[in-house]
């Protein structure tokens, strides 16, 4: 991605989360892209949907209900209890020195970060339920 004047590369980091609106349509993008490398340059594609094969009532469908509604418990994950997402963004949490480099010297603001908007959450949690009471 680039913006006008840019010449620098630059990476975009697209955040999903997990059996949401916003992850169908990204395995609907996936889906696209294959199809297009499929006809136009000949590649063999990754098949990441059924589809409705093999159903005779729901023929000419392209997706078929069971994919756009199906639940994988697998893919949902468990809440973050052991802090493995902290621990992996402090692993990556560098310095940049003027060159845009990174050091090695760790950057402690992200922790610093990380455990204030975790004390602000469970507060608002708590807050929710005394409401709810």
């Amino acid at each position: 991605a680039y913006r006008i004047g840019q010449r620098h590369d630059v990476k975009v980091y697209r955040l999903i989360a997990s059996n949401t609106v916003e992850e169908k349509i990204y395995q609907r993008q996936l889906y696209k892209q294959g199809q297009e490398g499929l006809v136009l340059h000949q590649r063999d594609e990754n098949r990441y949907f059924e589809g409705v094969m093999g159903d005779k009532n729901n023929k000419g469908e392209l997706f078929g209900y069971k994919n756009l509604f199906s639940y994988d418990v697998e893919k949902a994950g468990v809440a973050d209890t052991e802090g493995s997402t902290t621990k992996a963004l402090l692993a990556r949490g560098r310095k940049m020195n003027g060159d845009g480099e990174e050091t090695e010297e760790p950057c402690y603001y992200i922790e610093k970060d990380l455990s204030r908007a975790a004390a602000d959450a469970e507060v608002e949690d708590e807050q929710d339920v005394d409401e709810m009471l």
